[in-house]
């Protein structure tokens, strides 16, 4: 990621612990990056009460996630894959192994890696208050 695109990737996430920001899959689960030239996936969590989180893929061995917030946005990236199969693994089967404080843990799925379900003309609906 060049210079522009981390400063607002950081202000997205400040949005997001605001609870501000209107299209949190824009910035938290799979994403296609280019990162030094290179095409790379780039896969981010928001966990408040982890102290560690791994990403583990289907069939995979687990990549430790880096938390690049203090109040616990934790990020992997992966390493670079051409754009077909870039794209392809953004929307590959993976799971989040969650450590938190006290030495519980849990694997859950990343809400974020399904695309989303509601469309354009559903959001508007439910803005007017008239999707019934």
């Amino acid at each position: 990621m060049n210079a522009a695109e981390q400063n607002n990737t950081t202000a997205e996430i400040e949005q997001i612990l605001r609870a501000e920001h209107s299209d949190p899959f824009h910035v938290l689960g799979p994403h296609v990056a280019e990162i030094g030239g290179k095409r790379q996936l780039v896969v981010r969590t928001f966990q408040p009460r982890a102290e560690a989180v791994s990403l583990v893929p289907a069939g995979g061995a687990p990549v430790e996630m880096a938390r690049v917030h203090a109040e616990g946005v934790f990020e992997a990236v992966l390493p670079p894959v051409d754009g077909a199969k870039a794209e392809k693994k953004a929307t590959a089967s993976y799971q989040l192994a969650i450590r938190y404080h006290g030495g519980a843990t849990a694997t859950v799925e990343d809400p974020y890696r399904f695309p989303p379900l509601l469309s354009e003309f559903d959001l508007h609906l439910l803005g007017e208050g008239t999707h019934y």
